[in-house]
C-alpha cells in the first residue's frame, strides 16, 4: 500500500502546469536606469501573487477554489505577481515560481517557472508579471501553496511564501440548463423539452449519485410531464451526461404556473466506509411563458446613428411610421430587425408594397436587388431568435418627399405588419412661427439707440427623432455696425466677434445696435439667420429676418456754411456786406457734384405740393404762392430777381423749409409796399407843379414771418419692405399705412 502511495506521489511530482507566458514590450525594461547605484534592500521590499478566473475580466476577486475536472474554460488560471520596487531590476538575475503542496510528509512541486528581469512590466513604480495556466484534470485535489525564490547578481537571495493557498477540491458537480436565462417556453398541444446537464468535475477516482426531482405546483390536468430517463445517475469523475423533462400544457387555465422548480441531491461514494455521503442539495427555478403557435412578427427599427427608432417588442404599435429628413445627402440606411416570438420555427416574408425608391437589400452578407430575391432564400426563424436586415436608400435627392411602404409577414398570410418609412427634404414646419419679432416691422432708429427682439422658436424641430436640432447665429449687416445678442452676450457678424453662436432649443434674444460715428446718415439692413448646423448630415437649411435701420440726417453735419466766403461783389463777413444787397450769403463749391439720389425710387409727393430739388433725397415742398402785377415790369423784374435770390439762397444753405417760404413771402410783400408807395409820391409832384422838399417816408413795418400751420415734408422713402416713410420738418416720422400717415416717432 505505501508503494502504491508512493508510486502516486513520483506521479504527481512529474506533472506541469500548462503555462501562456504574457507578452511584454521590449522597450519595458529600459525605462530602468541601469546606473542605479540604490542598493536592494531585501527587508523593505514588498511581495504580492494573485490568482484570477480567466472569465473575471474585471479582476473583482480572488479565484482559490478550483476542481480538477472542470470544463475546459473554467481550469485555465491566471497570476499576477507584483514587485513593488522598481530598483531592485538591475541587480535582479532571475525569479523563480514554484506551485507545490505536500503529501504524507513529502514536498511536491507540481510546476514551475523562472521569469527574468526584462519580463516585468512598470506599473505605478511597481514590477508586474502575468502569466497564465491551464491545469490537467489528473491533479490530486490538495492545497497548494504559491512561492517565488528572488536571486540577485550578488549572489544573495530572498524568498516569499503567500499565504493564500489555491485549493483544488476533491469532490465536485455542475448541475445546469442550456435554456437561455432558464426560460420555459409552452405552446398548448406541443411539448416543450427542459434539458438538464449534469457534470462531476470533482477528482479522478471519485463517483458521485445526483438524484433530480420535479416539485409539483400544478395539477396533472395542466400539465404533464416525464423524465427521458431515471431520475437517479451516477458519474464517475469527468463524466457528463444531460437529462431531459418532457413537458406538455393539456390546458390554458388561468393560473397557469409562473415557475417551474427543480430539486436535485447530489452524494459521493466513500470507498472507506462503502457509502454514499450527502455532498449538497438545492432547487434550480425556471420561469415559464405561455406562447401562440404562430405571431405576428415583430420588429426594432434602428439607425445607425439616430438609434432605435421603433420597437414592437415593448409596445405593439399596430401601422408605424418614421420619417428621414435627407436635407442635402442623396444615400441613407436603416435596419430592420425581425423577430419571431411564436413558439414554431417561422419563416417571414417582406413586400414592398410600392417601389418608388431606389433601394437594395443587405442580409447575411449578400446584397439583393429586391424583396423578391431575398423572400427566395426562405427567412426561417427558429423560436425566439432574429434576423437583420439593411436597407440602403439612393437618389433621395431627385425627390421632395417619397415613401416606402413595407408588409412583414408571418408562414400565416393572416398574421402580417405594415410600416412606412418615409424620406422627406426636410421637416415640415411653420416658418412664419421660427423667427418672429414685435420689431420686424419697424424702422430701428440707430441713433435713439433702438433695440431689436427676436423670439427664437424651434419647438416644431424639438421631438424629431431623425433630425439634429441644432443650429448656430448669423448676422449680416454694415461693418461700422456691432451687433450685440443679449442674454447671450455675445457679438455676431463683425470681424473679431465670437464665432460659432450655437443654440439648440427655443430663446428670446435682444439685439442691440452700436454704430461708429463715422457712418453715414442713411437706410440700413440688418439680415438675423439662423443655419441649420448638424454633425451626421450635410444641410442648407436656414431662416431669417429682416429689420430696417435708419441713421437721421445730424443738423450740425448739414450746415456746411462758412462765416467768411468770398465772391466777385466783395468780402463777407457774418452780417456785413460790401454790396449793400439784402441777400443770403453765397457759398462758392468747386467739384462735381455726387447724385447721392440716383438709387432711390421716390414716391410722388402729396397733393398741395411739389419736390423739392434743393430738399434731399425725396424731400417735398409747399406748392409756393406769387402775387404779381401784371401792370408794372418793374415790379415783375423786382419780384424775379428776389426770387431767384431766394432760391439761392435756398440751395446754399440748409435752413428748415418754413422759414425759407416765410423769408420768400416777406421779401415779396416789402418790395410791391416800398415801389407802389415810391412811384405814387413822384406823380403827385409832377401834377402840382409844387416844388416841395421831399420828406423821407415813415418807415412802415414788416409784417410778421407767417409760420406754417402744418409741418412740411422733409423726406421721403420707400423700404426694401414696401412701407413708405417721411421725415417732417418738426422732426416726425411718419409710415404709410395704405390710407393715412401714421406718426411713428420723432427723430
Amino acid at each position: 500500500m505505501k508503494l502504491s502511495k508512493l508510486l502516486v506521489l513520483l506521479i504527481f511530482s512529474s506533472l506541469m502546469f500548462q503555462y501562456i507566458p504574457a507578452n511584454h514590450a521590449d522597450d519595458d525594461y529600459s525605462k530602468i536606469s541601469r546606473d542605479n547605484d540604490v542598493r536592494y534592500n531585501s527587508e523593505v521590499t514588498q511581495y504580492e501573487i494573485e490568482v484570477y478566473s480567466q472569465n473575471d475580466e474585471e479582476q473583482t476577486a480572488e479565484t482559490l477554489s478550483w476542481w480538477p475536472n472542470d470544463d475546459r474554460e473554467s481550469t485555465m488560471m491566471q497570476f499576477v505577481i507584483t514587485v513593488d520596487d522598481v530598483n531592485i531590476l538591475p541587480d535582479l538575475q532571475n525569479i523563480s515560481f514554484h506551485v507545490f503542496t505536500e503529501y504524507e510528509e513529502f514536498e511536491i512541486s507540481l510546476f514551475s517557472i523562472d521569469i527574468i528581469p526584462s519580463s516585468f512590466s512598470i506599473k505605478d513604480e511597481d514590477l508586474v508579471f502575468i502569466t497564465n495556466y491551464s491545469y490537467n484534470p489528473d491533479l490530486p485535489g490538495s492545497y497548494y501553496s504559491l512561492e517565488l525564490e528572488v536571486l540577485f547578481k550578488d549572489g544573495t537571495e530572498d524568498y516569499y511564501l503567500d499565504e493564500s493557498q489555491v485549493i483544488l477540491h476533491k469532490y465536485g458537480y455542475k448541475i445546469s440548463s442550456a435554456l437561455l436565462d432558464n426560460v420555459v417556453d409552452f405552446c398548448q398541444g406541443y411539448e416543450t423539452i427542459i434539458p438538464i446537464e449534469l457534470r462531476n468535475i470533482g477528482q479522478l477516482d471519485t463517483i458521485l449519485a445526483i438524484n433530480l426531482s420535479l416539485l409539483e405546483t400544478f395539477s396533472s390536468e395542466e400539465i404533464s410531464y416525464e423524465f427521458d430517463q431515471e431520475t437517479l445517475v451516477e458519474l464517475f469523475a469527468g463524466d457528463v451526461t444531460t437529462v431531459n423533462i418532457l413537458m406538455m400544457v393539456e390546458s390554458e387555465g388561468e393560473d397557469f404556473p409562473r415557475q417551474i422548480n427543480l430539486s436535485y441531491n447530489v452524494e459521493y461514494y466513500n470507498d472507506s466506509t462503502d457509502e454514499y455521503v450527502q455532498l449538497g442539495s438545492n432547487i434550480i427555478t425556471f420561469e415559464t411563458r405561455l406562447l401562440p403557435d404562430y405571431t405576428t412578427p415583430k420588429y426594432i427599427l434602428e439607425h445607425i446613428e439616430y438609434g432605435e427608432l421603433i420597437n414592437t417588442l415593448t409596445e405593439d404599435l399596430g401601422e408605424t411610421e418614421v420619417e428621414f429628413y435627407t436635407l442635402e445627402n442623396n444615400t441613407m440606411s436603416f435596419s430592420l430587425q425581425l423577430f419571431n416570438l411564436g413558439f414554431n420555427e417561422d419563416r417571414f416574408q417582406i413586400d414592398i408594397l410600392e417601389e418608388n425608391a431606389n433601394y437594395q437589400l443587405l442580409f447575411d452578407d449578400s446584397i439583393y436587388s429586391n424583396a423578391e430575391s431575398l423572400n427566395e432564400q426562405d427567412l426561417k426563424i427558429n423560436r425566439g431568435e432574429s434576423i437583420e436586415i439593411i436597407f440602403l436608400l439612393s437618389g433621395l435627392q431627385n425627390y421632395d418627399y417619397i415613401p416606402l411602404y413595407l408588409s412583414v409577414n408571418s408562414i400565416l398570410s393572416e398574421l402580417s405588419t405594415d410600416l412606412q418609412v418615409s424620406f422627406a427634404k426636410q421637416p415640415s414646419v411653420n416658418n412664419d412661427l421660427i423667427l418672429t419679432s414685435d420689431s420686424s416691422t419697424t424702422m430701428l432708429n440707430l441713433s435713439n439707440n433702438d433695440s431689436a427682439d427676436v423670439f427664437v422658436n424651434l419647438s416644431e424641430y424639438t421631438g424629431l427623432s431623425t433630425f439634429e436640432n441644432q443650429w448656430s447665429i448669423n448676422c449680416d449687416t454694415e461693418v461700422l455696425i456691432d451687433v450685440i445678442l443679449h442674454p447671450l452676450e455675445q457679438q455676431c457678424g463683425a470681424p473679431g466677434g465670437d464665432q460659432d453662436i450655437s443654440i439648440n432649443s427655443s430663446t428670446e434674444l435682444l439685439i442691440h445696435f452700436n454704430y461708429d460715428k463715422t457712418l453715414p446718415s442713411g437706410n440700413y439692413s440688418f439680415n438675423f439667420t439662423i443655419v441649420h448646423n448638424p454633425t451626421l448630415q450635410e444641410s442648407n437649411l436656414t431662416h431669417s429676418i429682416m429689420f430696417q435701420l435708419f441713421l437721421p440726417l445730424n443738423e450740425e453735419d448739414g450746415n456746411n456754411t462758412n462765416s467768411n466766403q468770398n465772391n466777385s461783389d466783395g468780402n463777407q463777413n457774418g452780417e456785413n456786406q460790401t454790396n449793400g444787397n439784402n441777400s443770403l450769403p453765397n457759398n462758392n463749391t468747386t467739384g462735381t457734384p455726387v447724385d447721392d439720389c440716383a438709387d432711390i425710387q421716390c414716391d410722388a409727393c402729396p397733393p398741395g405740393m411739389v419736390s423739392d430739388p434743393d430738399g434731399g433725397c425725396c424731400a417735398c415742398m409747399d406748392a409756393p404762392v406769387t402775387n404779381v402785377d401784371p401792370d408794372d415790369q418793374n415790379d415783375g423784374q423786382s419780384e424775379e430777381q428776389n426770387g431767384d435770390s431766394t432760391k439761392t439762397a435756398t440751395k446754399e444753405s440748409n435752413m428748415p423749409t418754413y422759414l425759407i417760404i416765410g423769408l420768400i413771402i416777406a421779401a415779396l410783400v416789402a418790395a410791391a409796399v416800398i415801389l407802389r408807395a415810391r412811384k405814387s409820391s413822384a406823380t403827385q409832384q409832377t401834377m402840382g407843379n409844387k416844388t416841395t422838399a421831399e420828406l423821407p417816408m415813415p418807415a412802415l413795418p414788416l409784417p410778421g414771418l407767417p409760420m406754417p400751420s402744418a409741418p412740411v415734408v422733409m423726406q421721403q422713402w420707400t423700404d426694401d419692405n414696401g412701407y413708405s416713410w417721411r421725415q417732417m420738418s418738426d422732426r416726425t416720422i411718419m409710415w404709410w399705412n395704405g390710407s393715412d400717415w401714421i406718426p411713428y416717432g420723432k427723430n
